[in-house]
């Protein structure tokens, strides 16, 4: 096995857990969504100016006994959802990772140029690299925290539909998973000498 293939294999296991980090942490957000739903769905009726316009018209169902031709063609399209089904999950975990580490990596990238300028340095090609590097760590870790502090903050919530002890317990648990698919990503590269920006 080549160098270029062993260095592609290490950055695929480095990132692998990268991958699951940014998972996690998508369900911390989630779940925290999940916490204030009550507030967002307040919110929504508020600006949902259409809301008491809808005509709702009642759903008839006309029983005409079994159909075969009817039923197989149902239980072919059952089968293709159920597939399309499977795929996407196996699918969601590497868009999530994907997309997540365009996101945060771009973010870092714009973010960059005005910490180095708040720090009077030069914009040269490793202080751009260094501070990049760095950024996307310290966004990681601010993108695990906030729905943390989202948890405690829903103790305030007047109509809370998930138990305070609940709530903080799950978040705390995801955010660990978090923390360490993303310590062990940065273990594996040092061990695996993988660059940090090829990191997601």
């Amino acid at each position: 096995m080549g160098i270029k293939a062993k260095s592609n294999i290490s950055q695929k296991l480095a990132n692998f857990f990268g991958g699951l980090g940014y998972f996690f942490c998508l369900l911390q957000w989630f779940w925290a969504i999940v916490l204030y739903f009550s507030i967002i769905e307040k919110l929504a009726v508020l600006f949902s100016a259409n809301n008491d316009k809808q005509v709702y018209k009642p759903l008839v169902i006309i029983d005409t006994g079994i159909n075969m031709p009817l039923m197989i063609v149902s239980a072919i399209i059952a089968i293709f959802m159920l597939l399309v089904t499977v795929y996407i999950i196996y699918k969601i975990p590497i868009t999530i990772a994907k997309t997540s580490e365009k996101i945060v990596h771009s973010t870092a990238e714009n973010i960059t140029p005005i910490v180095l300028h708040a720090q009077h340095k030069k914009d040269t090609k490793s202080n751009h690299k260094k501070i990049s590097i760095r950024l996307v760590i310290f966004i990681k870790i601010i993108l695990i925290i906030i729905p943390v502090i989202l948890s405690f903050t829903s103790q305030y919530i007047d109509s809370k539909q998930i138990d305070f002890d609940i709530a903080v317990y799950v978040s705390l648990w995801l955010a660990c998973f978090s923390i360490l698919s993303f310590a062990t990503q940065y273990i594996f590269a040092n061990l695996l000498s993988v660059k940090k920006q090829d990191l997601w």
